[in-house]
């Protein structure tokens, strides 16, 4: 899905805001964007294929950017809400993506649509940049770098 499926509509979405700007629009974008991963086919394999846990206050759940998650709503119980603490581990190898980073801008360039989050232009702007090196990471702030061979 992201190797390939998002790189493809950014490909063609930019092409098509190039060269044929007048059938530009931003439902036909979203509704591209949206309904690949929410499409009744790609549904049926996610429920075929889920995991569901049981998780209890204080657990945690770690996973990496290419599995698909779903928020399960707070059933009635002792607990009126509950808070998730999100930490990003990053690989000490790892490269700032300037393509991805600017598919992620596309519906706010075109039609003053902003994503969801600003932590993609937050992190880099030089394509290639190791992640560890982004201003994202104070240097005032202590950190860990380790390489851990295979």
């Amino acid at each position: 899905m992201y190797s390939d499926i998002d790189p493809a509509i950014d490909k063609m979405m930019q092409s098509i805001a190039e060269n044929d700007p007048e059938n530009l629009d931003l439902q036909s974008y979203l509704e591209l964007r949206h309904s690949v991963l929410n499409s009744s086919a790609i549904s049926t394999l996610l429920e075929y294929f889920k995991c569901t846990d049981a998780f209890v206050p204080g657990d945690v759940f770690i996973f990496n950017k290419n599995v698909i998650h779903v928020s399960e709503p707070l059933l009635e119980g002792p607990i009126e809400t509950r808070t998730a603490f999100v930490m990003r581990f990053v690989d000490i190898d790892s490269r700032y993506d300037l393509t991805r980073a600017k598919g992620l801008d596309f519906p706010d360039k075109y039609f003053g649509h902003p994503p969801s989050s600003d932590f993609h232009r937050r992190v880099s702007q030089q394509d290639g940049q190791f992640i560890r090196d982004s201003l994202i990471f104070s240097p005032e702030f202590p950190r860990k770098l380790l390489k851990v061979n295979d």
